[in-house]
């Protein structure tokens, strides 16, 4: 019976360290594209974009987002989310054209 119960607060232990790693991970990335965000312009390509801010952690595709409504003119966006949205809510959101230029940029919170 103890040996169950050593192996139980094992595999539980493990599991509490992985999310805290993945959490904090996540939240650091996110940080970081907060802190990198504001470089980012309108008429920049879709790399440079992605040279800037990495891979987007909750939206890569065409622009039907249910975060915001899409620009005019927008074929692509890229979304970060904070690692609690929606309980937390706060974005940024990169928009594109047809010819994969930045359209616009906006940091999205709610209040």
């Amino acid at each position: 019976m103890r040996r169950k119960h050593k192996a139980l607060a094992i595999l539980i232990g493990s599991s509490l360290f992985t999310s805290a790693a993945r959490f904090s991970y996540s939240y650091l990335r996110f940080h970081a594209v907060g802190s990198r965000f504001h470089h980012i312009k309108v008429g920049e390509t879709r790399q440079q974009v992605r040279k800037t801010l990495g891979k987007p952690n909750h939206h890569d595709g065409p622009c039907n987002s249910d975060i915001t409504t899409p620009v005019k003119g927008c074929e692509w966006e890229y979304v970060y989310s904070f690692p609690l949205a929606p309980l937390i809510p706060e974005y940024y959101v990169v928009a594109f054209s047809k010819d994969d230029r930045v359209i616009e940029a906006a940091h999205l919170t709610s209040p």
